[in-house]
């Protein structure tokens, strides 16, 4: 009969497992509002872009 003995690879197992926790859905959020919010910024300029060349472009 074997005996079970304590080995270093039992420690790694949990440490994998709060890996896992850390890139969770739960983070996902942050960066799909850090996405949204530059996207946003970049319309913006690109609707302010198209504006400055209507205005300029356009005759008066």
């Amino acid at each position: 009969m074997a005996t079970l003995a304590y080995t270093p690879e039992d420690e790694i197992l949990p440490s994998l497992d709060r890996g896992k926790r850390i890139e969770s859905p739960s983070s996902a959020p942050t960066q799909s509002l850090r996405h949204q919010a530059e996207a946003a910024r970049a319309k913006i300029r690109m609707d302010s872009r198209l504006a400055q060349e209507e205005a300029t472009s356009s005759p008066r």
